[in-house]
């Protein structure tokens, strides 16, 4: 069989969160996707682990745990270009990972932000056994990201990547630009020449049959002899752009270890992302109708967790609606109304699809407007039968 399979190891996320104070979404790997890499750190038993993308230091306590339990001396260095928590400001990247070193009396770990990985590495030094990359998983992200630490990895090590299909999972219902590009990691996984690639079903991820969010690679001397089919998967279109000085920093520590060929490849890769992100894109009528209203009018998103058990109106049954609705009802949310122009009259969800002008009778509900191609023209519909602009809002 091609891929291999990892002996979960649940125990270490079990022993420590319940002793720190995590918030929510924190950690960022789901029960599976943390017993799996620490059934790698289980396997492997590490001496030396680099963590990069460390957010606010959940997955960092339960390696220590992990480590804690295997009773193996180690030294687990986290580095995170933010310096500070994405969710909370207020708060360091990592804050858990301190939290938590007050119970792990044996800890060994530090911390590195403010800086590119690759920048760290003169202090952390090489004959890594373990990476786990988890970052910002759009290209170039973690692909970059690897092929600047390759050189620091031993043969033999193995490389954990987490969020495969971030851009799958139903959090990301809420189709984004970003949701639609978190691929880096799936690239990686797929394009590298490794002596195993380990990746197994997540029996608690049914709704994408199964397909895990979560898998790793074990280092070997091909995987160096063949870095250019991972060169290879920049050439899909990135999301951003490094600044000029991140991609001087990243080409000088990747070129050295290419080919002439793939030094080309990378070169090139390079020069046709620059151009595209530096152009501007045209928007969609649709892009420019929500672009509109939440920019020049002020229309918030709808919270759907906060108003959960609060009636309102979805305005829009077409394929944005559609989708949207069915997203509520995944998370619970059952206290909504429909309207839509062309619609009304027919059922959808066991609801009775209202005529605009019955939104006079439901003076006191807030709208969602689910629409994005005619956004404009709801908000100016609404607008003009005296509905509040604080009652309006954008279902994304």
């Amino acid at each position: 069989m091609y891929y291999q399979s990892i002996e979960l190891y649940e125990e270490p996320r079990q022993q420590i969160l319940p002793k720190l104070n995590v918030p929510e979404g924190e950690p960022e790997m789901s029960s599976f996707e943390s017993a799996f890499l620490c059934g790698v750190l289980r396997s492997v038993r590490p001496r030396k682990i680099l963590e990069v993308g460390v957010a606010g230091g959940g997955t960092t306590a339960i390696i220590m745990q992990c480590m804690e339990l295997l009773g193996e001396p180690y030294a687990l260095h986290s580095v995170d270009l933010a310096e500070r928590f994405y969710r909370d400001d207020s708060k360091a990247s990592g804050y858990l990972a301190e939290e938590a070193k007050l119970h792990l009396p044996h800890a060994n770990q530090k911390t590195y932000l403010g800086r590119l990985a690759i920048e760290q590495m003169e202090d952390i030094g090489g004959d890594i056994d373990v990476l786990v990359l988890d970052t910002v998983h759009c290209l170039p992200g973690e692909v970059l990201d690897f092929l600047t630490l390759l050189p620091y990895l031993r043969d033999g090590a193995v490389v954990v990547l987490h969020d495969l299909v971030n851009n799958f999972r139903s959090q990301n219902r809420k189709r984004t630009r970003y949701s639609d590009a978190a691929t880096a990691t799936k690239y990686l996984f797929d394009s590298v020449v490794a002596e195993t690639k380990y990746f197994q079903e997540d029996p608690t991820a049914q709704q994408r049959g199964g397909f895990p969010n979560i898998g790793a690679f074990r280092v070997s001397q091909d995987t160096r002899e063949n870095i250019a089919t991972v060169v290879s998967a920049l050439s899909h279109t990135w999301l951003m752009l490094p600044s000029e000085e991140q991609l001087r920093i990243y080409r000088a520590a990747i070129i050295k270890m290419l080919d002439e060929e793939a030094a080309w490849l990378f070169d090139s890769v390079v020069k046709m992302n620059r151009a595209i992100l530096t152009t501007p894109m045209v928007p969609s009528k649709a892009e420019m109708g929500y672009w509109f209203l939440r920019k020049m009018v002020g229309v918030p998103a709808f919270d759907s967790r906060a108003h959960k058990d609060e009636a309102f109106i979805v305005y829009g049954a077409g394929t944005d609606g559609m989708k949207y609705m069915e997203q509520l009802l995944e998370e619970g949310v059952d206290s909504f109304q429909i309207c839509d122009k062309g619609k009304s009259g027919q059922e959808l969800f066991h609801r009775t699809i209202l005529r605009p002008q019955d939104l006079a009778c439901v003076a006191e509900k807030d709208i969602v407007i689910a629409s994005s191609k005619y956004a404009k023209e709801i908000y100016a519909e609404l607008s003009a039968q005296g509905v509040e602009k604080a009652r309006l809002y954008l279902a994304y």
